[in-house]
């Protein structure tokens, strides 16, 4: 498991390879400051808003053509299992707002994991945003004095149309008939995801749209914004794959009968049911719980693990250095600065908190 950082003492664990000069130990210390607070791994509900079902009054889960959220509307899936709003941090080290999906585990706890959201790289200052449902039926966020971040916009003139916040955690804009029965889906969250897989997502390819689903991590355990490392589908070799900017960290190998892949544990795949589709219209790759009470959540962590956070981790790319072949891993060209016969040894120390401060940049890496 990751360290996790309680109190005024926060421990330091990194890897020191040799031979090395003075700088490159320098450049591998400013590394390790930026790797150690990407790696304290939680679900990404420790320092954000908390907000209890009791306090939204009459929660609808739809939103209709006029219909606005602002910083303090939601509206709850019909069972309350999921919240759609704008979601900010509250231990004030930042003043960005980010319209969210957040799960609920039951409607007497707080929202505690966000699954999707609609702009991560476009956060609103200051909860100056609006979302809004217009009547020419576009959905878009809309900050206060900037641009509009349109997540939907009709090409065509629609009539009868409302978006639902499904207890799948889809979040989905219809069409309807007269009846009332639903004629289309015009546009799901779905589509769009962000570091959470859920039952019923894809990852893979459209052939009509050409659009991709792929899992991308946060930035950090703290910064919502897309980070370093990518889960996706290939069709071809029949897998799943991790990649580190650009770079496959690992494979689970292809999916056997069985309902097995070759990487990862027994123990994990039994609690899934695999499916994969592949047509000329699309190819992916989808899963369900064994067990129908359950819904897993399977997050990719900026360190590159998969973890579902209803049972145990599925892949531990974090783990893949380049050079071993073990659980997955992949080999990939290394470094100039590392040599054939390089070692790693493990060196343990503590920072202060408040003495250091710290810069994320996504290009660093080892």
């Amino acid at each position: 498991d990751q360290p996790h950082c309680i109190g005024p003492i926060t421990p330091l664990i990194f890897f020191q390879t040799f031979p090395m000069n003075f700088t490159k130990v320098v450049h591998l210390l400013k590394l390790v400051f930026l790797l150690f607070f990407t790696c304290l791994w939680t679900p990404h509900a420790a320092q954000w808003v908390y907000v209890s079902s009791a306090e939204i009054s009459s929660p609808g889960d739809s939103l209709n053509p006029g219909d606005t959220l602002n910083s303090s509307t939601y509206i709850v899936s019909a069972k309350g299992t999921f919240a759609l709003g704008f979601f900010h941090r509250i231990d004030g080290t930042t003043n960005k707002t980010y319209l969210a999906i957040s799960k609920i585990d039951d409607q007497s706890s707080l929202f505690n994991v966000f699954v999707w959201f609609g702009s991560r790289d476009r956060p609103i200052i200051n909860n100056s945003g609006m979302f809004t449902f217009d009547n020419k039926g576009t959905l878009k966020i809309v900050p206060q004095g900037g641009d509009p971040v349109v997540l939907y916009s009709s090409p065509r003139p629609t009539e009868n149309t409302v978006a639902t916040l499904l207890d799948s955690g889809n979040f989905i804009l219809k069409e309807m008939h007269s009846n009332g029965s639903m004629k289309q889906v015009l546009w799901k969250s779905f589509d769009y995801p962000g570091d959470t897989l859920l039952p019923g997502m894809k990852l893979g390819v459209s052939h009509k749209t050409g659009q991709t689903w792929s899992l991308t991590s946060w930035l950090t355990d703290e910064i919502p914004v897309p980070g370093p490392c990518k889960l996706e589908w290939d069709p071809k070799g029949c897998q799943l794959i991790i990649r580190q900017r650009g770079e496959v960290y690992w494979t689970s190998g292809v999916l056997k009968r069985g309902n097995r892949f070759k990487s990862i544990s027994l123990d994990v795949t039994s609690m899934y049911n695999f499916i994969v589709v592949s047509n000329e219209d699309e190819e992916y790759f989808s899963f369900s719980n064994t067990n129908q009470s359950l819904m897993s959540e399977w997050l990719l962590t900026p360190m590159g693990q998969l973890k579902d956070l209803k049972g145990l981790d599925i892949a531990r790319a974090d783990n893949c250095y380049g050079y071993n072949t073990n659980g997955g891993c992949q080999r990939w060209k290394q470094p100039e600065c590392r040599h054939h016969g390089d070692t790693f040894d493990l060196i343990s120390g503590y920072l202060v908190a408040g003495d250091l401060s710290v810069n994320y940049n996504s290009s660093f890496s080892i």
